[in-house]
């Protein structure tokens, strides 16, 4: 059923039907909660080939795929944008408007398909979906801000508010420690020209 609700969100939203009225069709509370569908699709072939490849930093609850990916022992590094997407059609990921699902049912191990991505061990986040995870969870602080109730949507806001945090924590720190390796780097390399 969730599967379902997915496409067709993705493609109301796609089509030019208002996030409100999404949300409204969706019994959604919040459009927070609506516009994770927002840019769904739109990642290119060439995304996926620079996520596995470990050009782009990625975060997950998952250390395992997270170490073979930034490993310099990553199969997947030189892989050319054809050679990712055979990778990706027979892998059966699945590309989210937040991020990347590298489970699928005929694994054996079936989705919750309660739309709890960011709780899942398969759930792969690229840096580029940083903008969206922040904005997510400033809005998420504005609503629990609001509602100091103790019903079951404010125990959910409070799990995605852990889950973003997660997210974009990991994300954050990492691009720093990049920028300050790529510092690092330009100063050796200057020093050496020198």
């Amino acid at each position: 059923m969730h599967h379902f609700r997915h496409i067709f969100t993705t493609f109301a939203i796609k089509n030019g039907m208002a996030i409100h009225e999404v949300m409204e069709a969706l019994n959604h509370k919040s459009a927070s909660m609506t516009e994770v569908y927002i840019d769904a699709g739109d990642y290119p072939k060439e995304m996926m080939r620079i996520v596995l490849s470990g050009e782009m930093v990625v975060s997950s609850t998952n250390r395992n795929v997270v170490e073979c990916i930034e490993s310099n022992d990553n199969p997947f590094k030189g892989t050319t944008t054809d050679q990712a997407e055979k990778l990706w059609r027979a892998t059966k990921i699945e590309i989210l408007p937040h991020g990347f699902c590298l489970h699928h049912p005929l694994r054996g191990d079936p989705c919750a398909q309660d739309g709890v991505c960011l709780g899942c061990q398969y759930f792969l986040v690229p840096t580029d979906r940083l903008p969206v995870f922040e904005a997510r969870l400033q809005r998420i602080n504005e609503e629990l801000t609001k509602n100091s109730d103790t019903s079951i949507y404010t125990s959910k806001l409070n799990f995605q508010k852990h889950r973003l945090g997660f997210y974009v924590n990991d994300l954050q720190t990492k691009i720093a420690a990049n920028e300050i390796l790529q510092e690092n780097q330009e100063v050796a390399a200057d020093a050496e020209r020198r």
